[in-house]
């Protein structure tokens, strides 16, 4: 399919657009030296006088933002840069790139020319391609002090830099390119300076090619767009807007690491991945049997701690949906020690309890989550509308300030059905092969529990809402296993795991219709 693509750079202050940075506030206190007035001004490709928005970097304070006026800046060395555009009447022309080092010790007006510019020329092994962006950016390094990229482009108007030599300066470069049937992303970084002969191309068969599936079923309204964020000092990211519910983009990238971030309706899926060149990968997001797996219960001097950032989530990436609504309770020798309800849009979503004895005791601790999103309706088919978790461990308080908390002896299984449809729906009668992932709790500033063995692991499936249970055949891959599941004619399938380790420790998770039959 044909989707719409832009580009811009990563930055602290905003997203370059035409004209330059979208302004951050100056520093209210500069730095202690004497300070002078600096006005910063371009001349275009026609040698025209223009205005410009610059960033200046010192040694001594973080960069400053004109938005196209005079400021104080103390002195000293510095960085000045911007994109100095040429335009027709409102009609853009082209965009340069203007990085100048100069050593202020008085007030005056600086001058960024953009006339000694070199044209940025990408290119593109495919005949129908369309270039869409293009942009440029420079990261001040040495010991000056960077707060964001200074960058120029965007748009298909042709874009110049002026060349600069400079120890310890990046220098990022993308486009992106569009066909009837894939999007394209040619990025790249390269350190001493702005290069003199910026010119970059690529084709597809050196490239990597990322399959980008959304699906629908466990989403609660609707995509928004794709951020394919290349993970350089100096990097760039590609917007990719979702137009339907449930969709696969084929995307192509320069060899590298990314972040591929995907936005929701009140969520967002998070992958990180480094892919190589002429290699095929695919990234799911949306995809079944939602549940927990990224939060754990730790113990912190004498007091029980959850916080449950997302107990219903995307079993493939680091994720969030708003919301649910939880019920909670830990107990104690058959007694309940406490007992609360969370909903996700509160602000407090820890959950906290005094642990009553005064060495090692077992507790259970029993988690349900609900699907509940504030001014919408939860639609009738949602899948994973509801998770339980019951952990029951062994732990002992923590004394010692500042000693760091400890997580409990927990885990949380990972559930990832293979060969559903884009609405996660298995044929029905067919055998859903599930890849099933034990997860255990680590975290850094945490003290890890005990690396205990599994003594006990199993997965069984209910057809009927889980009024009954049957047990599903396993095969060991490593650190992970393969579950078969004999699908039933119509309905949904439940999910559920028990893992008892060696010591006794035990987790109970179930999720209800983790996926659909078609």
């Amino acid at each position: 399919m044909r989707t719409k693509i832009r580009i811009a750079a990563l930055t602290a202050a905003g997203v370059l657009g035409m004209g330059g940075f979208v302004a951050a506030p100056a520093p209210s206190v500069l730095a202690a030296a004497s300070t002078v007035r600096i006005r910063v001004t371009g001349i275009d490709r026609n040698g025209r006088p223009t205005k410009v928005y610059a960033v200046i970097n010192g040694t001594t304070y973080t960069p400053i933002y004109t938005r196209g006026r005079t400021v104080s800046v103390p002195k000293g060395p510095a960085w000045v840069g911007a994109e100095v555009d040429t335009t027709t009447g409102s009609q853009l022309m082209s965009a340069t790139l203007v990085m100048r080092r100069v050593t202020i010790s008085r007030s005056q007006t600086i001058v960024l020319d953009a006339r000694p510019g070199k044209l940025v020329k990408f290119s593109l092994g495919v005949a129908d391609a369309q270039l869409t962006s293009q942009v440029v950016q420079a990261c001040v390094g040495g010991n000056f002090v960077t707060g964001a990229p200074v960058g120029a482009g965007e748009f298909a108007a042709p874009l110049y830099v002026v060349p600069v030599r400079a120890k310890g300066f990046g220098f990022g470069y993308a486009s992106t390119w569009q066909t009837a049937a894939a999007s394209y992303l040619i990025s790249g970084q390269s350190t001493g300076g702005i290069p003199g002969t910026p010119h970059y191309r690529a084709t597809p068969a050196g490239m990597a090619k990322i399959q980008l599936t959304l699906r629908s079923g466990d989403v609660v309204g609707s995509y928004e767009d794709i951020r394919v964020i290349r993970q350089t000092s100096c990097g760039v990211q590609q917007f990719l807007p979702v137009a339907n519910p449930a969709e696969s983009l084929t995307q192509y990238v320069s060899a590298g690491r990314y972040e591929i971030w995907t936005d929701g309706y009140r969520a967002f899926w998070i992958n990180n991945a480094r892919y190589a060149a002429r290699q095929s990968y695919s990234d799911t997001f949306g995809g079944a049997a939602w549940g927990p797996g990224q939060d754990f219960p730790s113990v912190w001097e004498h007091e029980f701690r959850f916080t449950s950032q997302s107990p219903i989530g995307d079993p493939r990436h680091q994720s969030f949906e708003c919301c649910d609504l939880s019920s909670m309770t830990l107990s104690y020798r058959g007694h309940v020690i406490k007992h609360a309800v969370q909903s996700q849009y509160r602000e407090d979503r820890t959950f906290m309890a005094y642990l009553p004895a005064s060495s090692a005791a077992w507790y259970t601790f029993r988690l349900v989550a609900s699907r509940r999103v504030p001014g919408l309706k939860i639609p009738a088919s949602i899948l994973s509308p509801r998770m339980t978790l019951s952990w029951h461990f062994q732990t002992s308080p923590e004394p010692g300030v500042p000693l760091d908390a400890k997580l409990t002896p927990v885990t949380a299984t990972l559930f990832v059905p293979s060969g559903l449809d884009m609405q996660n729906q298995a044929a029905p009668g067919a055998s859903t092969v599930i890849k099933v992932s034990v997860v255990h709790p680590r975290e850094s500033g945490y003290i890890s529990p005990p690396g205990y063995s599994l003594r006990t692991f199993r997965v069984q499936a209910s057809f009927n809402g889980g009024s009954t249970w049957q047990a599903v055949k396993l095969v060991r891959h490593g650190s992970y296993w393969l579950a078969t599941v004999p699908d039933p004619a119509s309905g949904y399938v439940a999910l559920r795991s028990t893992v008892i380790d060696s010591h006794g420790d035990m987790s109970v998770e179930t999720i209800y219709r983790a996926y659909a039959i078609s």
